[in-house]
């Protein structure tokens, strides 16, 4: 079974830290992956406050956004409404957990 490592992929990207916007299932899933990686995740963006205690901050997505390298939205399906909100708020590169997969097959 090919397993897919996330944090392989964004270091091959040249990304060192990133924020996950995204707390969900799919959220967890990037996390658990990224946190076996050396790459930093500073921060969650989400807005509902996770259930889930984190080693990092979780900011609303109304919030100011720390730098980071690059955002990885894992809501896949609201990803470009995400993505156009962000854009306003920020200059931090956004990029889709989709893409992220993709970009792997490759």
């Amino acid at each position: 079974e090919h397993k897919i490592c996330l944090g392989t992929i964004l270091k091959k990207m040249g990304v060192g830290s990133i924020a996950v916007y995204g707390i969900g299932i799919l959220g967890e899933h990037l996390i658990r992956d990224i946190e076996q990686s050396d790459i930093d995740i500073r921060y969650g963006i989400d807005a509902r406050k996770s259930k889930i205690a984190h080693p990092f901050p979780v900011l609303s997505p109304n919030q100011d956004f720390p730098a980071v390298d690059i955002i990885v939205v894992s809501v896949i399906h609201e990803y470009d409404d995400i993505k156009e909100k962000l854009s306003k708020a920020t200059s931090i590169p956004i990029i889709s957990l989709e893409e992220l997969v993709l970009e792997e097959e490759k």
